[in-house]
């Protein structure tokens, strides 16, 4: 569970879509604590008649090459969906705004994957010293993430619970992964087409906290 609280979103010191710097108010929401796995997907798979035994490898690994729409039904499939732009940065970063999802520390080894020195994501539930204060695993690093909105410029002015642009081209992942070039700082943007998966991307799903 994250309550609902208040943070200022983007930065002023990334690259240009991560500006303006703009307050935002979200309402509770819940996040999956883990990245999808490659069985939990294949479970789902297995549900829709699209997969057998035969087919699932690295199970406890996230699940990738997964378009956005994919990641989507999946979701639904649960009960539940993608997390907002918003949610997720608030989630990374907390109401004072964290450098990175384990606080003020500089990414190595022990906090995060990153940086291309092995060629594929960890397990999900790994390197707990690199958990948010709530216990979310994998917020930087390892696979970039799917959230729900389209990809555009920021809107100036305070903004509740904002979910992007009508429409776009393109949906945005939010994370940085293990590949070499991939930046982890939470307000780091980044944007995918929807009809295809990536080998970098995998994705959490997310869903609306109960009324008080």
């Amino acid at each position: 569970l994250i309550p609902t609280g208040a943070f200022y979103m983007g930065s002023a010191h990334g690259l240009t879509d991560e500006a303006p710097i703009h307050p935002v108010a979200v309402s509770a929401f819940y996040i999956d604590r883990h990245e999808v796995s490659r069985v939990a997907y294949h479970q789902y798979l297995r549900s829709q008649n699209l997969a057998n035994e035969s087919t699932l490898t690295d199970p406890d690994h996230p699940v990738t090459l997964i378009t956005w729409n994919d990641a989507r039904d999946y979701c639904r499939w649960l009960g539940k969906r993608l997390p907002t732009e918003a949610e997720w940065e608030f989630a990374a970063r907390g109401t004072a705004g964290r450098p990175y999802p384990w606080g003020k520390k500089q990414p190595t080894s022990t906090l995060a994957r990153f940086g291309g020195q092995f060629k594929e994501p960890l397990a999900v539930g790994t390197l707990p010293q690199g958990a948010t204060p709530e216990g979310l695993l994998h917020m930087a690093g390892n696979v970039a993430e799917w959230v729900q909105d389209w990809w555009g410029p920021y809107q100036e002015g305070k903004a509740k619970n904002p979910t992007g642009p009508a429409e776009g081209d393109y949906k945005v992942v939010r994370g940085g992964s293990w590949e070499p070039a991939a930046d982890l700082r939470p307000t780091a943007r980044g944007y995918h087409s929807p009809d295809r998966g990536s080998a970098y991307i995998g994705f959490r799903c997310a869903r609306d906290a109960s009324p008080p």
